[in-house]
This record gives structure tokens, sequence and C-alpha cells, in this order.
């Protein structure tokens, strides 16, 4: 079926040379000066005639001149009108912007179009905006930058993935994350390492080659990509060689990093001293019942014993290491690129290498990359055109388990558990200068032994080869033919180590495992486009298109325990404990069309239609339908509109809708596992109920907005969105006769809500002095609207999550704390959450009390404002994020506000001082009892933080030196520029942590970010 697919396109694109007309003709390509994109609707006429054409979708033109023409005139609003004298059959032409507004061009869905005519909501991001935060992987770039769009890191270590979300919370329990396009195909994306370590195989991609990419917001911008959009689209177009002489490029940044915030400050050592002898009385106290009743003689009684057991057990009341800085230290960025670009009208290339290299902040913790870029396009014809991409990237991630999957629990090697976990009254060093190995309060005798050791880790590289071929034929003036052929091989490759005398693999004698994922996608899409205008007002464009997939998943394991040696890391230094592997394979294939219309470019109407049909559901429903339809008025077109300070002004307005599939291969059939034992015996056991009605998850957009454009400076944009999900993906719960649990159905449905606001000024002060500003502001709200049956469905580490019908997504479930008895010292909880905080209400047993909805995660509004600064060869740039209205669970603080239950671990810093005592009756935390039963300091609002703030994102300050330096030496242009990055909080709701979390608001016990000084240089020649 495939193969005859591939022959089919072949044939047709050989036949259609046959209806090529033959006649004497000028023709080119009309791209943007500022970002290398083609660009359509561009009027080209011939001077002193009224023979003319526009470029069609793609910039194309082509144009029968006659005998004595000698100048054509291109001219496009917003854009510098041009001249230029006819020098031959090809002319590409390059047309500079001339002021802001709605005239910009976008890459948009298997296309591009300029930003007056389109009637979705998309936003562009600059290559300079991606490049400026200084970050290993692409999404992560987005922070501030775009209205709609949410980003978060899973972690700070290096190589670790983002997290992403575009207008809201897409699905319950099924993916949220947008579809990545790059040049035209749809990529793999996702973590496919360890799964307990965050990395993300996005950052194969090096941000340095991308041109710009545009977030697609709504269901007008996005339908055509049908069940793979539900979360939004974001197109990546890499960068193109332009016509003329060879250009080179040479960047060269070098970085260091430090903790961004003052996260995970520990009691000193004397604090802590004080802290645990006090524990130790009321441990003796509880142990005779007299914990609450206690008499002057039994508590004088009580201390005397604790303090004797201090000593005991060797503690000397002083000050070691600090901790927290002897185990995050200071990393290390260093970034190169080379790149070189040029050509002829008729063949244009942009060759790339990159490496990077991140040292984390932890010891043993890096990021390398290696990548390539070749991108060839080429006028094989004047009616066809061939563009090859070679995209070739390795890296390589070296660290250790996280919590990134928001399990519960800290790992004994885990960072910060080992900071915690080390004893705050001993130094680091001995004074000989040795480790000191009597350091730790359990397992671990220093950290930094097992930091700078290397008998434990993962290390993970990931090979990813991503080639498309693509050709396009102009079969008419205003028709052609597009196919774009492309393979994505990526290959992940993962080593877990854990030597026989570390401090996790001593109790198997070690033990290694290696994974394999291979993932192979094949796609091909072919596209006729048709684009005429009629009569000079009438301007019709419209496609067809069939584009198919191929998805092929490979995952092969091997583990071995009980090494021989801990010289050899190898799998056959020890015994094979477990191999197993298995293959999925899916199959898309779809049919998609769209047409517009303008007329004088006044209104315009859009509509489009896509059916997929997949492998992922059952024969009866595997085909889904999804829409979209749009219009939009330039109101500032009428000749009532006269209005001297508004450029441009529009209205839109667009439905549609979208879908998801199950994240699984095979989530609809009944499933046998072959894995099972039976005593010394291999067995077979029923894995999965079949459910043959499974269907998508539909998603339907609608979305209302207005563009202005003020005295030809500022531009504004404000979008009303509202997106209703309904046949969400969830397990039900089924009866027990059926053998299962629940099974996987279309039942639910969510909604999200909101405002995506944009202002854009450029030259504010109209002088040699240049400031402009960007504003974004977005506001969500985001409902659980139906559930089965009506039940309330509890997800998360512990059923953190609390899913109920006119709810909140992303609600913590959690106990009311209320605080601290200021005559017993203890915590008290609410026993009915509904109720008032009265005498009969409250509880000290942490049993009684009852859970409730309490607090979301997302906040109300977010959003980045970013300031540029222009003077002669200076340009000092500044973005602030922020975001109010939501909130953080904080599981690494559990841990570390601990009420002294856990004796093997210290308290953070902000415990020091503020425990109840006698003397101290108002204290934020309940006076300490050593390994109390009861433990109050489990999960409740007390681990529920605000995450209000407002921070200094990114700053940067370049200076391009003057000419005369260099000039002579045949170099073009020398620029130097400073950058930080996650600079500071210029006002944080909850002090002393990191606030950018997870996307559902859980912190967890990893490395938050880090703070990055970098310098660098480019040099064009």
């Amino acid at each position: 079926m495939k193969k005859s697919l591939f022959s089919m396109l072949i044939l047709c694109v050989i036949g259609l040379q046959s209806v090529l007309a033959q006649s004497r003709e000028v023709s080119g390509v009309v791209t943007s000066a500022d970002d290398g994109l083609s660009i359509p609707g561009v009027s080209v006429i011939v001077k002193g005639t009224t023979i003319g054409t526009t470029t069609d979708f793609d910039g194309n033109y082509s144009l029968n001149v006659p005998e004595d023409g000698k100048i054509l005139i291109f001219s496009f609003v917003g854009m510098t009108t041009q001249e230029l004298e006819i020098t031959g059959s090809r002319m590409n032409v390059f047309m500079g912007s001339e002021s802001i507004g709605m005239d910009e061009v976008m890459v948009v869905a298997y296309g591009v179009a300029k930003k007056s005519s389109f009637t979705g909501a998309a936003q562009t991001v600059s290559s300079d905006q991606i490049t400026s935060a200084k970050v290993e992987s692409l999404d992560k770039a987005l922070a501030g930058k775009v209205s709609g769009v949410r980003v978060a890191s899973a972690t700070g270590a290096p190589g670790s993935s983002g997290d992403i979300q575009i207008r809201g919370i897409g699905s319950i329990t099924g993916s949220t994350s947008p579809l990545y396009v790059i040049d035209g195909v749809a990529i793999t994306s996702g973590s496919f390492g360890h799964s307990g370590s965050s990395s993300n195989i996005l950052s194969t991609i090096n941000p340095e080659d991308i041109a710009s990419m545009t977030i697609l917001k709504d269901a007008a911008a996005a339908s055509l990509y049908g069940s793979r959009a539900a979360n939004g689209v974001i197109i990546i177009t890499t960068k193109k060689g332009k016509s003329g002489k060879t250009k080179f490029n040479f960047k060269a940044n070098y970085g260091i990093s430090e903790m961004a915030t003052n996260s995970y400050e520990h009691m000193s050592g004397e604090a802590y001293y004080d802290y645990l002898m006090k524990s130790y009385e009321n441990w003796y106290l509880n142990s005779t019942g007299n914990l609450l009743n206690a008499t002057d003689a039994q508590h004088s009684a009580a201390a005397a014993q604790a303090q004797q057991d201090m000593i005991d057990e060797g503690w000397e009341r002083k000050n070691g290491a600090n901790w927290t800085d002897e185990v995050y230290g200071h990393g290390k960025d260093q970034d190169y690129q080379l790149s070189v670009s040029g050509g002829s009208d008729k063949n244009q290339y942009y060759i790339s290498a990159g490496y990077k290299n991140v040292e984390g902040l932890v010891s043993n913790r890096s990021f390398e990359r290696y990548s390539s870029v070749i991108n060839i396009n080429s006028k094989a014809k004047d009616w066809f055109d061939l563009s090859a991409k070679a995209q070739l990237s390795y890296t390589e991630q070296v660290g250790d388990r996280d919590q990134s999957d928001q399990e519960q629990g800290i790992g004994t090697t885990s960072p910060l558990s080992m900071v915690f976990s080390a004893d705050p009254t001993q130094p680091a060093y001995n004074e000989d200068g040795s480790l000191n190995l009597s350091a730790g309060l359990g397992k671990v005798n220093n950290p930094l032994q097992v930091l700078n050791s290397a008998d434990q880790f993962i290390n993970t590289k990931t090979y990813r080869a991503l080639n498309t071929l693509s050709g396009k034929v102009q079969i008419l003036p205003e028709l052609s033919f597009t196919s774009i052929n492309s393979v994505d091989y990526v290959n992940v490759e993962m080593l877990e180590y854990w030597g026989p005398s570390s401090i996790n693999g001593e109790s198997v004698n070690g033990m290694g495992t290696r994974d394999q994922n291979r993932v192979i996608t094949m796609i091909s899409s072919n596209v006729l486009n048709y684009s005429k205008t009629f009569n000079e007002v009438h301007n019709f464009s419209a496609l067809a298109g069939l584009e198919i997939e191929d998805y092929e998943y490979l995952f092969v394991r091997a583990t071995a325990k009980d090494y021989s040696t801990d010289k050899l890391i190898e799998l056959s230094s020890g015994k094979a404990d477990e191999a197993t592997s298995s293959i999925y394979s899916t199959f898309m294939q779809s049919v998609f069309g769209s047409v517009n219309y303008n007329f004088a470019n006044k209104y315009y109407f859009a509509a489009s239609v896509r059916q997929d049909e997949s492998s992922k559901l059952g024969k009866d429903n595997r085909k889904g339908t999804f829409w979209s339809a749009s219009a939009s008025w330039r109101f500032t077109e009428e000749d009532f509109v006269n209005a001297s300070f508004l450029t441009d002004g529009k209205l839109r307005f667009s439905y549609g809708t979208n879908g998801t599939l199950p994240s699984g291969s095979y989530s609809h059939l009944g499933l046998y596992n072959f894995s099972g034992v039976y005593g010394p015996n291999s067995a077979i056991y029923l894995d999965q109920a079949a459910n043959l009605d499974l269907g998508w998850e539909m998603s339907s957009n609608l979305n209302v907005g207005v563009d202005l454009t003020l005295f030809n400076k500022v531009s504004l944009s404000a979008e009303y969105f509202y997106k209703y999900t309904k046949d969400l993906l969830l397990k039900v719960p089924t009866s027990y006769v059926t053998g299962f649990d629940d099974a996987l159905q279309n039942s639910g449905e969510i909604s999200n809500q909101g405002l995506d606001i944009e202002i854009h000024a450029n030259d504010i002060l109209n002088s040699e002095f240049k400031w402009n500003a960007d504003l974004v502001l977005s506001t969500l709200s985001a409902k659980v609207e139906k559930l089965p049956g009506g039940s309330d469905i509890l997800l998360g580490d512990g059923n953190l999550y609390q899913y109920s019908e006119g709810q909140d997504l992303y609600t913590f479930y959690l106990p009311t704390w209320n605080g601290v008895n200021n005559e017993t010292g203890f915590s008290e909880f609410l026993i009915d959450p509904t109720k008032a905080a009265t005498a009969a209400n409250l509880t000290m047993n942490y049993g009684d009390a009852g859970r409730g909805p309490v607090a979301k995660a997302f906040p109300d509004f977010s959003g980045g404002f970013t300031n540029t600064f222009s003077y002669k060869g200076f340009t000092l740039t500044a973005l602030t994020t922020f975001q109010y209205g939501g909130n953080l669970f904080d599981y690494a603080g559990y841990f570390f506000h601990h009420d002294g239950v856990r004796g093997s671990f210290n308290l953070a810093k902000d415990v020091e001082g503020n425990y109840w005592t006698p003397e101290n009756t108002n204290a934020d935390n309940p006076q300490p009892v050593y390994g109390w039963a009861n433990r109050p300091d489990r999960w409740s609002t007390k681990h529920i933080k605000s995450t209000d703030y407002i921070r200094l994102k990114e700053i940067g300050l370049s200076y391009n030196l003057p000419k005369h330096l260099y000039e002579k030496f045949g170099v073009n242009n020398v620029k130097v520029n400073l950058n930080v990055s996650n600079v500071a909080y210029l006002y944080a709701a909850t002090k002393d942590m990191e606030l950018e979390v997870n996307l559902n608001g859980y912190r967890t016990v990893d490395t938050p970010l880090a703070r990055t000084y970098s310098m660098g240089v480019s040099v064009d020649f």
C-alpha cells in the first residue's frame, strides 16, 4: 500500500511536465530580508503597464513580460516597494520591512501567510529571541515571550526536559504537549531515556539553526494538523541560504552558573544540635505518656536524659560545613557554532556545525551536543524546485535518578537528600585535606565521596538524523504541487550503573542496565496549492493534501546484577538478571484541504478540513474529521474609518475542532502479557481489556480577536479563547467480574478559557536612542465539566490531585493545617475542612484530619515584558516574567520541615529559631518530637506555597565593534555580548525557593534552576 502511494506520487510529478506552458517569462521567489521567509501576496507589476501578478502561497511568481518591459515593481503593505531592472528570466527579490504591524510573514500550517490575511491565532518568535535564553532545549527558550504559552523545566539538571502548554490544560491523563513541526515535517518529541531521569530529545535540535518559531494556538491555525494539534502546534523554520557571496559566521560563548535562588538552605550545626536535643526530650515525654501534661520535674528529667544521649552519641554543639554550598557548586556552559551560507539565484545553501557542553551545579552532571545542519535549495528547472535537508546530532547526558516522574520518595544518593542527611556540625574535609568520612547522618558518609566517584550514574546517548527531501512543481503560474518526504531516526541508548561498593549497588553487589529506545518515523506529505487574484480584488487560494505517517518504536532492555568486579561496568561483568524487548508500530493516513478568500484585502474568509485514519483505534472507529471556519474584517480599509492614529485594524473570529489520540499504540485491543511467571515456569495472563469503540479526545475551539496598529509604531492584539474538550481518555472503574479494576474509555469533559494580550512597540522615542517594548499577558480558567458517573477522580503521588466537576484542574487535595497551637506547641488540623476552625473541629491527630480541595496549581495570569534599548553599536535587552494566582506543593519542603520526626535529616533554615518553645509561643513551626508516630509533618496545606512572582529572567548586552577595527582583515562584523539568565526575583510571594516548578505545581526534590553568566563573540566574514 505504501509503495503504491509513493509510486503514484512520482508518476504524477513526471506526468505534470507535459502540461507546462512554453513561453518567455520572468519568474522568481520573493522573500523577507528580515527572516528569509517567502512572502505570499506580493504585487508584481511591469512598470508603465497594467500587466502584473501576485506571489503565490510560497512567494513564487511568474509573469509574461512584453519585449519593451524593462522594470518590475514589487510592492507589499508593510514592506519597502522595490523597482528592479529586469536582468534575466530569473529574479529573486528580498523585501525589507517598512514598519511593524499586521504585514509580517508567518510560517503556518502547510505554507506561509502574512499576518494581515491570517484569520487564526498565531505568534512568531525570532531567532534572536530563541537564542537569547542560552538554553540547551528550544522549548525552554519560549518562557515569557508568547502569550498563552506556559513553560517550565522539570529540573535544573543539564539536558532535562521542558514542560510546555499552549492555552491551558488539554487533558487529564493524556498528553498536554504540543506538536512540533520542522520545515513542514512533524517530528518525534518527548523523553525516551531512563524513566526515573529527566531527558528530552528536543535537545538534539540546535537553537542556533532556527530562523523562527510560529506557535499556532487555535483551531483555525492548527486544525490542518488534525488529531495531533489539540494542544497547539509549534512550527520550527530552520535557517536557509540566500543568493549572494558566501558568508561565514562563527559564534563562541562561555558561561559559569550558580544556583539561581537561595533554595535548600539548612540549619546551622549549633541550631540543629539544639533542635535535635529538644526532639529527644519530647520523645522521652511522649514515651511516658506525659507529652501534653508534663510537670516541670518531668521536663527537667527528660532534658537531662536527652543531653546525656547527645553526649553518648558523640554530638558536639558546633558549626560545620554548609552542605548546600558543598553539593551545589558552580557549573560551566560552552557553546561554539560555525555556519556557512550563500548561493546563486538558482541554488542556495546553509551548512552549520555546533558544539555545546554544559556542566551542572552538581558534580558528574553534564550535557554535551554535537550537531550539524545542511539545507540545500535548488531551482532545478524554471518549473521545478528541489530541496534537501539533513539534521544530524549526537547528545550525551550524564546524571543520576531524579524525581521528575513525581513518584514518592527521595533517593539516598539524591544531591538534595545528601545535603540534608549530612551532619551540619561536621566539616567536609579533615585538617589534612582528606574527605571527612564521619560527616553523614545516614548511609552516606560524606556527599562529596559519592558525587566525586564514578561508581553510580546514568549515561544517556541520543543519535538523531532528520532527513527531508522535497520537490515543488509549478504546473501553472497559479497552481503548484509540493511533496515533502522525511525520515526521522532517533536512537536513545541508556546505561545505568551501580558499582558493587556504591550506596545503591551494595545491596545487590552491583547492577547494570542497558536500554535501547529506537524510533523511526517516516512521513510523506503531498499538497496541491492554488492561488489567483481575479479582477484585482478577489484573492483566492486553496490547497488539498494527502499525508501518510509510519511510526515504529523498538525497546530493548538487559540487566545484570552481582558484579564480580568494580573495575568493569559492562553487563558481562555480572550475572544476567533481566532481558526483554518489545516493538510498537502505528500508521496514519490523512487527507486535508483548505480554502482562503479575501475581497480587496478587506474581508477575509477561510475554512479547512482534515480526516485522519489511525491504527491506534478500532477498525470501526479509526477515522476522525477535524475542521475549522474563520473570518476577519480589516476595518481600517473602509472609507468611513479615517483615524490618523490608527494605521491598521482587524477583527477576527474562528471556530473549529481538534483531536487527541491515545498515547498507547494498542490501547483499544485486548492484550495478553507473555512475561508472567508461575513458580519456576513462564506464564501468560490477560493484561488489558479490549475497547474497540475507543475514539479520539475531541476539542472544540472558539477564538475572537482584535488586532490594531497605532501610529505606525505600536501593535496590539487581544483575543478571547474558549476550548471545550469532551470524550476524555480516562481509565474508568469496571466490574471486578471482568478481571480488571478499570478500562480506558472515552468519558469526561473539561474546559479552558482566557484572554491573550500582546503589545509590541518599536522605536518609541523616535530618536537615535532606540527603545522597543514587547508585553505578552495571558489569563486562564481551566475547569472539570463532567466525569464518569459524576464521581471524583484522585490522581498523582499519594492522590495529591482531585478532579471534581466544577472544580479547577490541577487542584490539590489535602488536609487543612490550622497552624501551631500557642498553648500546646503542636500542629492542629481541621477535622472537617468544609467547616470553620472551631475547637470542636480541630485535632492534633493527623489521622483524624479530613482532606479537601485546597488550592490550584496554574496561575490566574502570567506573561512577560521585554525591553530592548539600542544606541549606536550597543543593545541592551531585558526580559521580565511574572505570574499571579498559582500555587505549588512543596514536596521537597515536606522532608525538611519534619517536626523532629526524621532524626537522620537536617531541617530547612527557616525552622531555625522559628519553632515553638515556652519562650517562643508564636512560632510558625511546632515543637519537635523525635520519631512521633502521630506524624504531624505529613502532607497538608502547610506544604502549599504561592508561586506569585516577578522575575528578571534574562538580561543581555551586546556591542557591534567599529568596522575600521577589522574590515581590512575581510571581516564584515564583530559583535560581543554579555548575558545573564534567571537573574533575580524582583518580587516573590514565597522567599528562598525556586517558584518555576512543573506546570502541575509539583516541586520535586531535584536540582533547581541555575543562574548563568555568559560572554561571547559573533564574527561574520
